[in-house]
């Protein structure tokens, strides 16, 4: 590999739709899909901490979900 990735994350939604193409597209490029680490922002933080009072805590929850996915 070009970059010598140690992991790749994907903050966005639920894993169900996306990461088939994620693997798929690891695949091509031979790179193992063990890789792959997603981060569900989408339904973890967005949706369920839509009320404007509240979207800063969901920014640093969202924050909080991609450091653990990194580390």
């Amino acid at each position: 590999m070009e970059f010598r990735l140690e992991r790749i994350v994907v903050a966005a939604c639920t894993p169900k739709t996306h990461q088939p193409v994620f693997h798929a597209i690891l695949t091509e490029a031979n790179i193992p899909p063990r890789y792959l680490e997603f981060v569900n922002i989408r339904e973890h933080c967005s949706f369920v901490h839509q009320a404007l009072e509240i979207r800063g805590k969901a920014n640093k929850k969202a924050i909080e979900l991609i450091r653990a996915g990194i580390a």
